[in-house]
């Protein structure tokens, strides 16, 4: 993956990409500016999708399992996001299980009981955790042996449920996780991008260009929810 001679990265989204699902790919590529400290992925221009280094498809990766919520194709950038994995809020919210809204479930951090809108919070967050996992390995970074839970890029196959920012048992954590510094200081390294040229990371630092036209992409692209729950398992390809 070659950043432009600016530092950035754009992505776009397959046409037939629902507005839910392109929402949280875009809070996922949000979250890596904010890790970066500085704006490098951005939306590509509008009739500029084609040149884009990212590129988000709607449908399975060639030999995944339909298990995979979404997975990167190695040395292309592609990332393919499963369509029954990604769900609307109303359809998550039409499948609470029953004991989640009679007050059955609680939260393993402080023991509160999860509400219907909590749970669907932790669906979408651990979409969104899955989307910048891939993300990660689309810059060039692997699983580390040893990670916290903080760490974005564990693999969803840890062995210890603490360390996962994501679960093949379906149990996401309570908290949004994204990307921290220094897997954010590594990534910049492999792309070859200055890490002290920095801004705040929402994009404000971005010079206008005289082609700079309407991006594609969500109208506000923090509106997207922020959080995980009942939602889709990942088995990540890698």
């Amino acid at each position: 993956m070659q950043p432009n001679a600016q530092g950035h990265v754009y992505y776009a989204f397959d046409p037939n990409m629902p507005s839910h699902a392109r929402d949280q790919a875009t809070t996922a590529a949000n979250d890596w500016n904010k890790a970066f400290g500085r704006t490098v992925l951005l939306p590509a221009l509008s009739g500029h999708e084609a040149e884009a280094q990212v590129n988000f498809k709607w449908g399975l990766a060639p030999g995944a399992s339909g298990a995979a919520a979404a997975a990167a194709e190695e040395g292309t950038g592609d990332i393919y996001l499963t369509p029954s994995s990604f769900h609307t809020k109303e359809q998550l919210e039409n499948s609470v299980p029953d004991f989640v809204r009679n007050g059955m479930m609680r939260s393993i951090k402080d023991g509160h009981v999860v509400t219907v809108q909590e749970y669907v919070n932790k669906g979408i967050n651990h979409n969104i955790g899955v989307i910048a996992h891939e993300m990660g390995h689309d810059f060039g970074l692997e699983h580390p042996v040893e990670a916290h839970a903080s760490e974005i890029m564990i693999s969803p196959h840890a062995t210890d449920p603490e360390k996962r920012t994501y679960s093949v048992t379906g149990k996401a954590p309570e908290t949004k996780i994204g990307p921290n510094g220094e897997e954010a200081r590594l990534a910049l390294k492999i792309l070859g991008i200055d890490g002290n040229r920095q801004d705040n990371g929402d994009g404000k630092a971005e010079p206008v260009r005289a082609n700079d036209g309407q991006r594609s992409g969500p109208a506000n692209a923090d509106s997207a929810a922020a959080t995980e729950g009942g939602g889709a398992v990942s088995t990540a390809a890698r």
